[in-house]
């Protein structure tokens, strides 16, 4: 059971890490938004994908560990405190609860580029459907 515990561990860590970058992605995004910059957003989308993949995947282990180790009901509090060897609790809860934090801030960032994108496809509708309307009253002229 040690050995899992430390598996655990990592893949929590592991997480954690790459939460932390993709949170840096999401500001970019936020910023490219925010400014219109279509080309640095198109990459930045593009990666998107890899990170979702690689969260995905380490979620998969860590639900595979918990498995194994006959402690899929527990929440992560629960293995802490009841399964967690004393010399590693306060890593454990470290990791977690830094893991927590960056999840909630993906949450708000997240939540943030959803509006700010639906704003911008907002004004390219308008610009479009008014476009389409000046094109229509130009035909209309041109048959007369």
């Amino acid at each position: 059971m040690l050995k899992k515990t430390r598996q655990l561990l990592r893949v929590l860590q592991d997480q954690l890490d790459t939460c932390n970058k993709y949170l840096t992605i999401q500001n970019k995004k936020t910023h490219c938004l925010v400014v219109g910059d279509i080309k640095v957003l198109d990459a930045i989308v593009r990666d998107d994908q890899l990170f979702v993949m690689q969260i995905e995947s380490l979620e998969h282990k860590r639900t595979k560990l918990l498995d194994e180790m006959g402690l899929s009901e527990m929440t992560i509090n629960e293995v802490i405190e009841r399964c967690v060897e004393d010399e590693y609790k306060d890593k454990y809860t470290e990791v977690f609860e830094n893991l927590s934090d960056v999840l909630f801030k993906l949450k708000k960032v997240n939540d943030l580029n959803q509006k700010l994108l639906k704003q911008r496809l907002s004004v390219v509708n308008e610009l479009l459907s008014k476009d389409h309307s000046n094109e229509a009253e130009n035909i209309r002229f041109y048959k007369v």
